[in-house]
């Protein structure tokens, strides 16, 4: 009798531990699908960043030559400056391109960790060579405005220019930062990930 009451409780804690082991992994589960979910909408923000300062890139580079030229700055500036501008678009869909195709909830995580990780490098990086070639334009842009005849309009265009640029390159810089920020969190859900494997 004693055995027959014993192999009964010993059935039944297996089953209550097999039921155990389903709940946790079904918690698992969750767990990793919220976290995916976090890691998706982190890269829908990144995604939108990349997009609107692209589509942002392809109203303002025409306006801006446009207005450069209307002023009376030299052909080689607006060239300069069109192809500097045109080189940073250009490179920030290249950077964005890859993050755009994932999809978060699905993919393997090895994937998304080296395109993120990619893509925080090359974020990082960025300013070491934006700024010197911001500064170089600020150069350029400072000679044509010697150079050209004295007005109140040229006077505002060259005021405008200098703030624009600065506003621009903050805000810029403000972007960015958020944006690396935003990649560090895809990187550290991804080690939550892995570690509860």
């Amino acid at each position: 009798m004693d055995n027959n009451k014993l192999y009964n409780d010993f059935e039944e804690m297996k089953e209550q531990m097999s039921l155990l082991k389903n709940k946790l992994a079904k918690q698992s589960l969750i767990n990793e699908k919220l976290i995916r979910q976090s890691m998706s909408n982190n890269q829908s923000y990144i995604n939108r960043q990349g997009r609107s300062s692209i589509i942002t890139a392809f109203v303002t580079i025409p306006l801006g030559i446009a207005v450069f030229a209307l002023y009376g700055f030299s052909i080689y500036f607006c060239i300069i400056t069109a192809a500097i501008l045109a080189f940073a678009v250009y490179k920030m869909w290249r950077l964005h391109k890859t993050l755009w195709d994932l999809d978060f909830t699905n993919c393997d995580l090895i994937t998304i960790g080296e395109q993120t990780q990619k893509l925080k490098k090359n974020y990082t990086n960025w300013p070491k060579y934006s700024i010197p070639v911001f500064l170089v334009w600020l150069l350029l842009i400072y000679m044509e405005y010697n150079h050209m005849p004295w007005s109140d309009t040229v006077h505002s265009l060259g005021i405008g220019a200098f703030v624009g640029g600065a506003l621009g390159t903050i805000c810029g810089y403000i972007a960015d930062r958020k944006v690396i920020r935003k990649a560090n969190e895809i990187l550290k859900y991804i080690e939550e990930i892995r570690s509860g494997e």
